[in-house]
């Protein structure tokens, strides 16, 4: 809540100089940034790296309504749309970005 009331914030005081302060609320994304965490369940489990992730990734996919966990393009092409003039109209707002999963666990 903290974050958001912060972009709103921003978004009303650059409005003015017409800047547009929007913030992205990513879902469950396919990178390696919890690989590390991965391994280490993994060996707690005394199962090699590649099955652990597997077998989480699929739980956590039955779990999107779009089903499918997203990519870094996913995020990449909000981004572009939010920096192109055809997104000028959109300020102070949070753009879930999650595959739905806000729709039934939010």
């Amino acid at each position: 809540m903290g974050v958001l009331g912060l972009v709103k914030t921003l978004a009303l005081e650059l409005a003015k100089h017409k800047i547009n302060v929007n913030a992205l609320n990513p879902g469950t994304f396919d990178t390696h940034l919890r690989d590390e965490n991965y391994a280490q369940l993994a060996e707690a489990e005394g199962i090699p790296l590649n099955e652990f992730r597997e077998r989480f990734d699929e739980q956590m996919i039955k779990r999107v309504p779009l089903g499918r966990m997203g990519i870094p393009e996913d995020i990449a092409n909000l981004v572009l749309f939010l920096v192109s003039d055809q997104s000028s109209y959109i300020t102070g707002q949070a753009v879930d970005i999650c595959g739905g999963w806000g729709l039934v666990h939010g």
